[in-house]
């Protein structure tokens, strides 16, 4: 079997960082963050935008950066706005993932924390229906 890729993270956020200078933050995760990359691996990265830059329009799969960085590194790229996905994605790039760029220590130390925070309140909201799944094994009482 042919060995994974390595992919080149100085290129990477350089390539971010022009097409996005405002980004806070970015994270690699996934196989590449652990390094449990196999041949066939995508690069999941997510960027971190201030809460003011949540611009709906964003479309960072269509955006240009996301071919380009496919070209630079020879693979498919998921491109992610840290700030849009659920708290759930949201802990496991900040648990499992690793930031290899920021340029706002302070807003990613701050976002990282305040996603802990409101994953232990989600957790905390839905124990109930976690305990009911583990007992029964089924996630709806129908």
């Amino acid at each position: 079997m042919a060995e994974p890729r390595q992919i080149d993270e100085h290129a990477i956020v350089a390539h971010v960082r022009e097409a996005f200078p405002e980004v806070q933050g970015i994270y690699l995760f996934g196989s590449y963050a652990d390094g449990t990359q196999r041949p066939g691996s995508d690069v999941d990265l997510a960027l971190l935008f201030q809460p003011s830059d949540r611009i709906g329009s964003r479309n960072l799969p269509m955006h240009p950066l996301h071919r380009r960085l496919q070209e630079l590194a020879g693979r498919n790229f998921d491109l992610i706005d840290l700030r849009r996905v659920s708290t759930v994605l949201q802990k496991e790039v900040v648990m499992l993932g690793r930031r290899i760029s920021c340029a706002d220590e302070a807003a990613a130390d701050e976002f990282d924390v305040g996603v802990m925070s409101r994953y232990q309140k989600l957790n905390e909201e839905r124990a109930e229906i976690l305990e009911q799944f583990r007992t029964t094994g089924r996630a709806y009482d129908v």
